[in-house]
């Protein structure tokens, strides 16, 4: 009986693990190669384009101009607050006073507390 059967086991797995590792890797490059070739091709057809409107309207002004993909662009929004206060209808308690700050674009803002405390 081989008293090392589970280094033999560690030993598999790490090689499998490996092996699954140089494969990703390959599958990765073969898909960047495919999407490089892709890009090439958008700019040639960019060029083209351009070619054809320039010979079409020669007077006309053609921009540079580079597709970037079709995302949707949304305007910054900076949203600031100034001495903000919260008092309850109930019995006119201020449960929130002088709270001032503002939320940036592209950043993260998180508002904590503790449970229950009606963030």
């Amino acid at each position: 009986v081989d008293s090392y059967w589970w280094e033999k086991c560690v030993l598999g797995i790490t090689v499998l693990g490996y092996a699954l590792l140089a494969f990703n890797a390959f599958l990765n490059r073969r898909s960047r190669l495919q999407v490089s070739k892709q890009s090439k091709t958008m700019s040639e057809c960019e060029r083209c384009s351009v070619e054809l409107v320039r010979g079409l309207v020669p007077q006309a002004k053609v921009p540079d101009y580079r597709f970037r993909g079709m995302r949707l662009k949304m305007p910054a929004i900076r949203v600031g607050f100034d001495n903000v206060g919260v008092k309850l209808k109930s019995n006119g308690r201020c449960i929130l006073q002088g709270v001032t700050g503002e939320f940036r674009p592209k950043r993260v803002a998180a508002i904590m507390g503790p449970s229950g405390a009606g963030k």
